[in-house]
Order: structure tokens, then sequence, then C-alpha cells
């Protein structure tokens, strides 16, 4: 195949071809209405002598291809006409085959997790591959998935690139709309998809820093950039043999007079003396605060640095401890303290947290005051199986609820879809209680992801009521425009005795974001805690209060794809909590992370005390963070006061 060519060589578009692909309207699936401005859009851009320029009869829009020929065909076609350079986009649900991790893009009909109705991406591949003599050819992909990779924990988009490489295609281009740990986004009220969006926004508009043509490279870079500044998910990109090097399109920001440098100046410049101002500005501003804190109270800088104060008009940090962080090793106990996936409290004011790595733990931790965190480790309980024997692999307990009386707790499990009951005494296990068969993992024969099923646990102040919920989708129940599709499941029982199924709601996450844990306020009421992570932005913490009450009872809908917004106990939420707004203090990032907050990290359970403090419907909420044993994430409790409507 023939090469890229020499090193001034130019995606030229009088030579090239263009194939947009889109599905919005879905009969299954959650309509995409956002995809047909894509297409448009896109079109426009990309016909546009000012920008690139390629000739419309080269540019062939697929509007909801009704077969796998429908939009395969085209691409062939136009791998054929392409001398120069060929372009393939395609915009729509996606999901990745379980069974062997591949990728298939969706139509129009295709149903929640059946391959059969899909197309392989290999099919879009060959064809690409197979067809023509184009030079180069460029890939874009702009996926919301409804489906998870579900062998190995990976999620979907894990597995796109991956998934979506083209190593063997010399001269190729690939470029995906999201980052590795996140879903892709499709903001309400927008015209476009996130990331086509700012894609044309930039081909339009150009670069006002980029030089007189602008390379793919510049471009996506651009891209990335907006969608970094509005903290969206982050587009990710494969080049084969320099392709992203190469002058793609005209940079409209760029003028000839612009980019011709003035002629030196006999004094200071205009810049030179802002810089100088500023210079000055600094100094003084410097003097002053220096002045000042000789007279003021020689702690007082130590006082304003406290990570504590008003996070929202409802929420307020008490304290932040990383005590249990720095006691990685306890010698007299014998074991790490990481991995902290839950926190439960208990009648003595003390808490007990679960690790979910192995073999699995609790610990017992004194946590001080909440205006005053100090936790510390009192005592650590090994988890044994019924015969005495502890589980050293299989466990990755992360749900926890200390049952009425103290005696016994309940814990989630992930790695098999369980609810077990702890004497918490010698920690063996009690029994199991029953679990929906279609949250069981798919190799077990279920629907849920491997690593993202049964993730909360949480009971009311009487034990009546027990809730569990999961992290992420079930196949089949997928997303709408990033929000993942979840499931709580209520019980009904008691304290330390049976529980029987009673109930399940549909709960749909933040865009890219998975529930993580719950606290119940009452029979019908709950907190729920989401987190979400996209690289290079960091984490979001987020804690909303919802209400059951009326709620429709999903236990026998199959799919949540079809429902309707108003089937979901989240249509109508109040935010308690936003991590991210409270005040950091002298708190710093640990080096490796990227956080929109140093306060921000992997947290994953939470417990509220239930007593009232300070009037008002306030109470004392505890959030516990999992550094997954590594060295760049941090085990921290936190202490925040909410208000809740339960006073």
């Amino acid at each position: 195949m023939t090469g890229t060519g020499g090193a001034n060589s130019r995606i030229d578009a009088a030579h090239s071809a263009c194939v947009l692909i889109g599905v919005d309207a879905y009969t299954q699936l959650a309509p995409l209405r956002a995809v047909k401005n894509n297409l448009t859009r896109l079109k426009e851009t990309l016909t546009d002598p000012d920008v690139w320029g390629v000739p419309g009869e080269l540019c062939q829009v697929v509007s909801n291809p009704g077969s796998q020929q429908e939009l395969i065909a085209p691409i062939r076609k136009a791998a054929s006409a392409a001398r120069g350079t060929l372009i393939v986009y395609y915009a729509g649900h996606g999901f990745i085959d379980p069974s062997d991790g591949a990728l298939y893009l969706t139509l129009p009909d295709t149903e929640p997790g059946e391959i059969d109705g899909a197309v392989p991406y290999e099919w879009l591949r060959r064809a690409i591959r197979d067809n023509g003599s184009a030079r180069r050819r460029i890939v874009v992909l702009d996926c919301c998935y409804s489906g998870k990779a579900l062998d190995g924990g990976m999620s979907a988009v894990e597995n796109l690139q991956a998934a979506a490489l083209m190593e063997d295609v010399e001269g190729s281009y690939v470029a995906t709309s999201c980052a590795k740990t996140r879903l892709a986004l499709s903001p309400r009220g927008e015209e476009c998809t996130a990331f086509t969006g700012e894609l044309v926004k930039v081909l339009a508009e150009g670069d006002p820093d980029g030089p007189e043509e602008l390379t793919l490279d510049m471009v996506f870079g651009r891209v990335r950039a907006r969608l970094k500044e509005k903290r969206r998910p982050l587009p990710q990109v494969q080049n084969q043999n320099g392709v992203g090097s190469l002058p793609f399109v005209k940079n409209r920001q760029w003028s000839a007079s612009a980019a011709t440098p003035p002629p030196p100046a006999s004094g200071p410049t205009p810049a030179g003396r802002k810089r100088w101002s500023c210079l000055l500005a600094v100094a003084a501003v410097t003097a002053v605060a220096a002045t000042v804190a000789v007279q003021a109270d020689p702690l007082a800088w130590w006082k304003d640095r406290k990570a504590a104060g008003p996070c929202s008009k409802g929420a307020s940090l008490l304290s932040v401890s990383d005590a249990l962080n720095r006691a990685t090793e306890l010698e007299n106990l014998g074991a790490n303290v990481d991995g902290l996936s839950a926190i439960s409290l208990n009648a003595q004011g003390e808490a007990w947290v679960l690790a979910d790595n192995k073999p699995g733990r609790l610990f017992r931790v004194r946590l001080g005051s909440p205006e005053h965190l100090a936790p510390e480790v009192l005592k650590i309980q090994t988890l044994k199986r019924g015969n005495g024997v502890p589980y050293s692999e299989g466990f990755d307990g992360e749900g926890l609820v200390v049952e009425k009386g103290g005696k016994t707790v309940l814990i989630s499990s992930e790695a098999d879809s369980t609810i077990r009951r702890f004497r918490l005494s010698d920690g063996r296990e009690l029994g199991t209680l029953p679990v929906p068969a279609e949250w069981a993992s798919v190799s077990a024969g279920g629907r849920a992801g491997g690593n993202r099923n049964l993730e909360s646990l949480t009971t009311t102040t009487d034990g009546r009521y027990l809730y569990t919920g999961l992290e992420g989708p079930l196949v089949g129940d997928g997303d709408r425009a990033g929000r993942n599709r979840l499931r709580i499941q209520r019980y009904k029982g008691t304290p330390g005795g049976a529980y029987a199924l009673d109930g399940q709601f549909a709960y749909e996450a933040d865009a890219g974001a998975y529930l993580v844990d719950l606290v119940a306020l009452g029979p019908d009421r709950l907190l729920a805690l989401e987190r979400s992570y996209a690289s290079g932005l960091g984490n979001s913490i987020r804690v909303y209060e919802v209400s059951l009450a009326g709620a429709k009872n999903v236990t026998d809908v199959r799919y949540l794809a079809g429902e309707p917004p108003d089937s979901f106990v989240t249509e109508h939420r109040p935010l308690v909590l936003d991590l991210a707004d409270c005040p950091a203090g002298d708190i710093e990032v640990p080096e490796g992370q990227t956080q929109p907050n140093p306060l921000l990290d992997n947290v994953e359970g939470m417990a509220l005390d239930n007593r009232p403090t300070g009037g008002g419907g306030h109470r004392v909420l505890y959030l516990v963070s999992d550094n997954n044993s590594k060295k760049d994430q941090v085990t921290r409790v936190y202490a925040v006061k909410v208000k809740t409507s339960v006073r």
C-alpha cells in the first residue's frame, strides 16, 4: 500500500471522499436527536472551501441505515472513489460483545445487547482497508454506549480503543469521542453531541494561535482542550505513519498580517509595560499582605487554610482526615488499611469500615468528633466462610450494613453478586440473601457487569427495609445520552432474620456517573452517592436525595432502555452535596493525579449519623475514599453536615 507521502504532503480535499453515518432514530434504544444535526453541520463544514472543500458529491451522508449492507456499502464506494484521503464518521449507540470484546455499531432497529442486529466494527475496518487506494484513511467514532464490557470488569469505553485500532492500515488515523472511563456525552439543549459539536466549531472557527493550516493533531488537540474546560469526556486518537502531523484544514483565524512580527520599537512595548505593571501590582499586594500579617493573629494562615467551611446552602464540610492513609501498615494489628469501600456506624459512635481487597476484612474505627476527625483502627476482623476458612479470592466486598443489635453485618459482594450475613464476633458467614437472577454476572448467566454490579447496601433504622443498588447498568438497560440506567432493589424483613425481595426501582445517574452507595433516610427515601472519573480531569462526587414514593416497580421490566423518563426515581431529585464545591484548605492533589478540587478522590462509601445536628434537618454524613491500594490515591475520611428533607 502506498505510504503517506513526504514531509510536505497535505491532506488534499480535491481527491478525497467522506462518508458521514449517523443513527438518531431508534426503535428499541434511546433516541439520539443531536446526531441528525451532527451530520448536517459536519458536511457543511467539510465541504466549505474556506475550511477543507471536499466536493459535495464526494461527501455522502448516510442517515439511519436500515441494514448492515446500507451502512457498509457507502464506505466501500467512497473508498474506491478516494485517491487522496478517505474519512469515515459514525455517530450513534455502540456496544461491546461480552463474549469476545468486539465493538458493534448499532442500527435503528438494534435491540439492547443483541449483536445480530448491529454492525461489527471489524466489517467497517475491512471495508476501509480492502477497498480503493486512498493514501490516508481517517475514522472518527462518536458513540454513546448502550452496553459495557463484562469480562474482566472493563467498561465499553476502555475496550473501544483496543477494538477500534487500525494498526494494519498504513496511513490511518482513528479518533474516538470517549475517555477510557467515561461515557460519551450528548448534552441536553445543545445542537450537536459534545464531541462533534466541538469538532465542528474548531474546524469552522479555526485557532487564533495556530498556523495557516491546521493538522489533524492540532484540530483534535484543540477539541480536547475545549472539552476539558467543560469537564466533558476527552477524545482519544491513534496515529499511524504521521498522518496527524500533515496539514489538513485552513485556519480561518490566521492572517498574513497577524503572522508577520511588528518592527522593533525604541521604547517599551505595550506588552512590556503591561508585564511591568503586573509585577508592580503583585509587589504592592505582597507588601500589603505582609503588613497585615504582622498585625493579625499569627495562626490565621493555618485557620484560613483548614479544609472546612460551607460547600453550598445546605452542606458544610466539617473536617477531613488522611490519618488512615498514613497508617498503611499497622504493625500491632498486622494488616494494611487500604481499599476501603464502605462505612457503617455502630451504636458506640464508632464505625465499621469494609476493605474490598483480599482477604475480606472489616476495620473497627474510632472516628473522633465530626469537627476534628482523627480515625484510628481499633480492631481488624477477617471475614471467613461458614467453615471458618478466610476468603482468599473472589470476595470484593462493596456494601456494608451493621444490623440492629450490632452482632451481625450484611455485606454485598461484586465478585459473585451476593449479599452475605456475617457474625461480628468471629467473622464467620451465617448465610446469604436472595438476589435477582439477572443481577448475576454474564458469565454466571445473568446480565450484570463484571465489576459494576452489587455496590451499595443500606437499611432503615428499624431494619425493616433493606436496599441495594447496581453500580452500572444491566445488559440491555443501557444509558440515555451517557446517563446510566440503573436499578435499586428493596427488601423487606427483620434484622438478623430473613429478607424477601420487595420491589425494584429505576435510577438514572448523571452523565458518565455510577451509583456507588446508598443511605436510607426512611422507608421510601434515600441518599444516593454518584461517582465519575474522567482521564485528565479527575473525579466528580455528588450526593442526591431520592424519593421512591409512588415510583414504578420495574421488577418485571426486562429492559429499561424503553422506559419513559418519569419511570425513573431520579427525574426530580435535589442535590445534597457536590464535594467539588467544598473548601480544600491546604490539601494538595497527590503526585500523579489530576483533580478539579484537591479534596476529591475515589469516594466509594458513606454513612449518615441519624442524630440531628444544628437544627433544620441537618445531620453528619461520613464519606470514605478507596485508594485502590495505589500510591497516587488517598484513603480519606470526610465529615460533612448536610441538610435533608427528613427532620
